[in-house]
């Protein structure tokens, strides 16, 4: 149960247990729930959607579910993405491409990244309808938080320091195949095979990432598994629409 707190209290801004003092091994463990935590996040996006379902027209609830899993998220996935856009767009080498990741600023490209990364959402939420649309919903933030911990595993961190370190270094082969398993069974339960080849294709562009990372960075940091995160949640979207 505690692990299970960890990774909500990582991944929202809705404290369970205040005062949680997580140890190294338990970080990396914790990431073995980022896809049930999802599953939760998606959960509460559906449920509020079917809220609003019968009061406003399709394109107003999904600006107002976007709006709502910003807020409960603390927007801090933006944000990672944002900084890596900034970094991977301004940097000419590695040091510099970190660098400008720190930076608490947001650029031009970042700038730019997000508008058109929360305009697409919105439009593939526009065009997603029914029960389609509420399986969609459940399973997006579970897939894209289960590529978060593949990245992890993968690694490794690219800086000294940084908010991300202690859970990739403590990341192990357990949590990955705890959470692989987890995704699998609720997006195959919910959106049957069509949801586990859209999964399929969120994990190959989370390992193409990583790889990615791994040569233009060094490794991954923080800001990466956010924008993997946002951009995982995307790719989920697009699939869905296509598929429904």
């Amino acid at each position: 149960m505690s692990l299970f707190i960890i990774a909500w209290q990582f991944l929202t801004v809705i404290p369970i247990q205040r005062g949680l003092r997580p140890r190294g091994k338990e970080l990396g463990s914790s990431m073995a729930f980022f896809p049930l935590v999802g599953m939760l996040l998606g959960g509460v996006l559906a449920f509020f959607d079917l809220i609003l379902q019968g009061v406003f027209p399709v394109e107003i609830r999904s600006i107002l579910i976007l709006a709502l899993l910003i807020i409960i998220t603390g927007a801090n996935h933006l944000d990672g993405f944002a900084d890596t856009v900034d970094g991977i767009m301004g940097g000419r080498n590695r040091g510099e491409a970190l660098k400008i990741m720190r930076d608490s600023r947001i650029g031009a490209e970042g700038a730019v990244g997000l508008v058109l990364l929360i305009l697409m959402k919105y439009l593939c939420l526009s065009h997603l309808h029914g029960t389609w649309r509420t399986m969609g919903l459940i399973s997006m933030p579970a897939a894209s938080r289960w590529t978060m911990v593949l990245m992890a595993y993968m690694g490794p961190f690219a800086r000294k320091t940084g908010q991300g370190k202690a859970f990739i270094e403590s990341m192990h082969l357990r949590a990955l195949t705890a959470a692989t398993g987890t995704a699998i069974v609720g997006v195959g339960l919910l959106m049957a095979m069509k949801g586990l080849f859209i999964l399929c294709l969120v994990g190959a562009v989370a390992i193409l990432s990583t790889l990615y990372f791994r040569r233009r960075l060094g490794g991954i940091t923080g800001d990466t598994l956010g924008a993997l995160n946002e951009a995982s949640e995307l790719l989920f979207l697009i699939g869905a629409v296509g598929g429904q």
